[in-house]
């Protein structure tokens, strides 16, 4: 059990730096001081600058959901179990099992909206447009 944990955290880990490094914020393009090679370079340092704080904020968060994922899916589990038997620790496992799937997928998609967002505030600071998804 614990060699799964330890690969799901090591995954975690390079999910969050590879999401971190490919963060490309959309930016006007159309200002006459646009130059593309500046560009690629400012968003070389923003991503540069935040890889080790985003992946070590990401791993936490992904983390922390997947514990609570984990502690919501056994309670469930073993709750509903209880009703008909007693709930025994596979139940349990089980249900903290397909949790902790849930939180993982949800704490990877706040990690990667969070790394999104500091990607755009760098950019906003290095004097780029930063064009928002809405638009």
């Amino acid at each position: 059990m614990a060699r799964f944990a330890c690969k799901e955290m090591l995954g975690a880990l390079v999910i969050t730096a590879l999401v971190s490094a490919c963060s490309t914020p959309a930016v006007e393009r159309g200002d006459a001081g646009y130059d593309h090679a500046n560009y690629v370079l400012d968003l070389g340092i923003c991503n540069m600058n935040d890889l080790v704080v985003n992946t070590f904020e990401g791993t936490g968060v992904v983390l922390a959901t997947t514990g609570v994922g984990f502690v919501y899916g056994a309670g469930l589990s073993g709750n509903s179990h209880a009703y008909h038997h007693d709930p025994s620790l596979g139940v349990l496992l089980v249900g903290g099992a397909v949790g902790a799937t849930f939180g993982a997928g949800v704490g990877v998609y706040k990690a990667v909206e969070d790394i999104t967002l500091e990607t755009d505030a760098c950019m906003d600071r290095q004097g780029y447009v930063v064009v928002s998804k809405a638009d």
